[in-house]
């Protein structure tokens, strides 16, 4: 697995594929460790082609080398948490998709229209104030924003707190706090829809930048709604989430 400093990895291409051959493996993909999204294309091959695997073998280790010389005391911050992260943590990062390649799971429903190619958009009811929607991108895959049932793909356009990238369950949670905003069913301008809670149910961690969540809102004649909505990465179905809603005219 490359450590992220070879482009794309010809050295150690070299040297594996000479020993894949020697024991009949043609399989042989780039893994740069700091790379989430190389990471689960690996695993994502290795769940098609071998289902699962008997062992997992980390041997990886990388400094700057410019700071391998003189005095430890020297070390850098920003070197010595990169150190950490392609050295150590990215045993974490490979054991825990491993983990996920050895558990039993039924075939789920694959992602809508990708986000690739589809225009952005921004939510009508807050054109001209400034809030959630200036943090988000948004992407219609399936149907009419605020028309009833829709889906849409979010991604961040800033982290949630300054110099700190958003985790999976942050980019869930802000996509799938829309599910009534992008499946209203009533006009934004004539009623208030307060949604009081937010329950989000994972069957996995999500991949990639990319959420999309495919939403219904459903209304009772009291005055009470639920908006529903499944949960998608590009990679398929992630989960669900529901938001409990408090209808009336404004």
């Amino acid at each position: 697995m490359s450590e992220g400093n070879t482009e794309p990895g010809e050295a150690q291409a070299k040297r594996l594929k000479p020993l894949a051959a020697s024991v009949g493996s043609t399989l042989v993909m780039p893994a740069d460790v700091e790379s989430d999204e190389q990471l689960d294309a690996v695993f994502d091959r290795l769940a098609t082609e071998w289902g699962k695997l008997d062992f997992l073998v980390h041997a990886i280790a990388f400094s700057d080398r410019d700071e391998l010389k003189g005095r430890y005391v020297d070390t850098s911050r920003a070197n010595f948490r990169r150190t950490l992260e392609i050295s150590c943590y990215s045993f974490t990062a490979v054991a825990q998709r491993e983990h996920a390649l050895e558990l039993p799971a039924h075939a789920l429903p694959r992602a809508p229209v990708p986000p690739d190619g589809r225009e952005p958009i921004v939510l009508p009811h807050r054109a001209g104030v400034v809030g959630y929607h200036n943090l988000v991108e948004l992407r219609v895959a399936e149907g009419t924003l605020t028309r009833g049932p829709c889906a849409v793909w979010f991604r961040l356009r800033h982290p949630l707190v300054a110099g700190e990238a958003p985790g999976a369950i942050e980019r869930v949670a802000v996509a799938a706090d829309s599910g009534n905003g992008i499946s209203a069913e009533l006009d934004f301008k004539r009623w208030i829809f307060v949604n009081s809670d937010l329950t989000i149910n994972l069957l996995r961690p999500a991949r990639g930048e990319w959420i999309c969540i495919d939403a219904r809102t459903l209304l009772g004649p009291a005055g009470g709604g639920l908006a529903e909505a499944r949960l998608f990465d590009a990679f398929g179905l992630i989960g669900r989430s529901t938001q409990s809603l408090h209808v009336r005219a404004r």
